[in-house]
């Protein structure tokens, strides 16, 4: 088994480090769960979230992919009376 010096023990810690940022980033920003109240029937239901395939091309593409999180989320809809908005 080859020996791994330090200087390239380093590097890889670094370069794994950087391979991460994208994908903390992004689950930090599309994972919180927030909730709003219904302006219809005041009930406080979770606010709608982005597309499976925005934070996939947000990975993947990092960091110009992160412009697929600008196409917006889903509309938040109230579990109890059903409407639905942008929130």
């Amino acid at each position: 088994m080859p020996h791994i010096g330090l200087p390239e023990l380093l590097v890889l810690m670094v370069t794994l480090l950087i391979l991460m940022i994208p994908i903390l980033l992004i689950i930090s920003v599309t994972g919180r769960k927030v909730t709003v109240t219904c302006p219809r029937c005041g009930t406080e239901t979770r606010r709608g979230g982005y597309s499976w395939w925005q934070i996939l091309v947000a990975i993947l593409f990092f960091p110009i992919g992160l412009l697929a999180l600008a196409a917006g989320r889903q509309p938040t809809e109230c579990t109890d009376c059903g409407f639905r908005w942008q929130a």
